[in-house]
């Protein structure tokens, strides 16, 4: 999800209950809200798992460029270059 005046998200997990709580969009309303990207990736895994009891992760992208992640699962995929960066950052 994404909207250019809030944030962008990518969710992961099982997707039914990730959409049940339409995971992304809260998370990128939480940054239009105030929130930093960290914090509201953690909210929204958060709002996974007390409304869903689901589990799943998900990165979360401000339009300032800062990044956060979350996740309620044992591990969760991820990597990340920038411009000038010389190579990806990657982590499990």
């Amino acid at each position: 999800y994404a909207d250019d005046h809030e944030a962008a998200a990518s969710s992961t997990g099982l997707g039914e209950v990730i959409l049940k709580v339409t995971m992304a969009r809260a998370a990128c309303m939480l940054v239009r809200d105030g929130a930093s990207p960290r914090e509201a990736a953690a909210e929204a895994v958060g709002l996974l798992r007390a409304r869903a009891h689901g589990e799943g992760g998900i990165i979360v992208a401000g339009p300032d460029g800062r990044l956060g992640w979350a996740r309620n699962t044992p591990r969760m995929s991820r990597a990340m270059i920038r411009a000038g960066m010389s190579s990806a950052k990657a982590a499990v």
